[in-house]
């Protein structure tokens, strides 16, 4: 019988661009998703406030993504600016 080999990849970073809410959103957002939890009684773990966000780009995947490809990143972003917007339901 032939030996079965296992690999096992490093893990892959994903690398993307985000909006974050601001905290007044953050606050709303948290208490609205702690509501829910309890009035539909689910079991399973919120995001951390501080990772919220709406992903605006995939970048791709990484193994071990080096500082300065982040750096390089945020840099080439740091010029867009846009007004602050409202996100809703439909």
């Amino acid at each position: 019988m032939p030996k079965q080999l296992s690999f096992d990849p490093a893990p892959l970073d994903p690398m993307f661009f985000a909006i974050f809410p601001d905290a007044d959103a953050t606050a709303c957002t948290t208490q609205l998703v702690l509501h829910l939890c309890s009035k539909h009684r689910l079991t399973g773990r919120p995001i951390a406030p501080e990772r919220l966000h709406v992903a605006v780009l995939h970048v791709g995947h990484c193994a071990d993504l080096p500082q300065g490809i982040i750096a390089a990143a945020g840099e080439a972003a740091a010029p867009f600016m846009m007004r602050p917007f409202h996100v809703a339901r439909e």
